[in-house]
């Protein structure tokens, strides 16, 4: 499992213009959850999510190319980010992520850069007249146990949290579901395939329709194929002929080009 903060970033580099920079606070399973590794350098380890420790970073492929040049000894290099909560500034870069990797995906702005998410002092302390949830949390399946297993497992330990803290998780529940459905949402799934099946409805339609064309051009032809057939021509040879009439027509008429006798295929 792992657990996702959001927040921003500021890189102030001297002589170009500060920017803002899309950050996640994630702990050290984050990369091993995802299975992914960086394309250069390594990812932070669980020694850096304490306090003083915590800056280092993991920045993205675009990030990399765009702001150091590709530059590949940015690694273990310190770059000017400006924490906008605590105004600290500085973070090591340890790692450069492959240039296909972005999560989450879908979003208006990308993520940039990776950081050790390490609880702050103020979040430490329980405010009696606040409840604030703002943590992601991603895991992936044992192999072996099911997503209804999971779940039930899950229900077993939000109940055990309520019962050991009522005041704060009364009525608190743990959902589980997997990732594409969080990230494109069940009811958008539901509606792309209720469109998906409306589509291929009037496919068939469509579909039943030029048969019926076919079907009743056909019909006007049977004299022709009849003499085709009684000059050798095999069955194979007139459904082969009929395919590509079907598929190749004259420019402006309803006629296809190799119509009429001239292009009787006789063995």
């Amino acid at each position: 499992m792992a657990a996702i903060a959001s927040g921003w970033l500021t890189l102030r580099e001297p002589g170009a213009e500060p920017e803002s920079i899309v950050p996640q606070r994630v702990t050290t399973g984050f990369f091993d959850v995802l299975r992914v590794r960086p394309a250069i350098g390594r990812t932070f380890t669980v020694a850096n999510e304490v306090a003083g420790r915590n800056r280092v970073a993991v920045i993205s492929d675009g990030l990399w190319r765009r702001r150091f040049g590709a530059d590949p000894a940015i690694v273990g290099r310190t770059i000017p980010l400006e924490d906008v909560e605590s105004g600290q500034r500085g973070y090591q870069v340890i790692g450069v992520m492959p240039p296909d990797f972005a999560y989450p995906v879908g979003v208006t702005r990308a993520t940039e850069i990776w950081l050790p998410y390490v609880v702050s002092a103020n979040q430490r302390i329980r405010d009696p007249h606040q409840h604030s949830y703002y943590l992601q949390v991603i895991a992936r399946l044992r192999p072996g146990v099911s997503l209804t297993a999971a779940r039930a497992q899950m229900d077993q330990i939000a109940a055990a949290l309520e019962k050991a803290n009522p005041e704060w998780n009364k009525d608190s529940k743990a959902g589980v579901r997997p990732l594409i459905d969080h990230i494109v949402g069940s009811r958008t799934r539901s509606w792309m395939l209720m469109l998906l099946g409306a589509v291929a409805i009037v496919l068939m339609i469509a579909c039943a329709k030029v048969a019926n064309l076919l079907l009743a051009r056909s019909s006007v032809r049977e004299r022709e194929v009849g003499i085709r057939a009684a000059l050798g021509a095999g069955r194979w040879r007139l459904i082969r002929q009929l395919l590509i009439e079907s598929l190749v027509w004259r420019s402006g008429d309803s006629t296809c080009c190799c119509s009429g006798y001239s292009a009787c295929w006789a063995s």
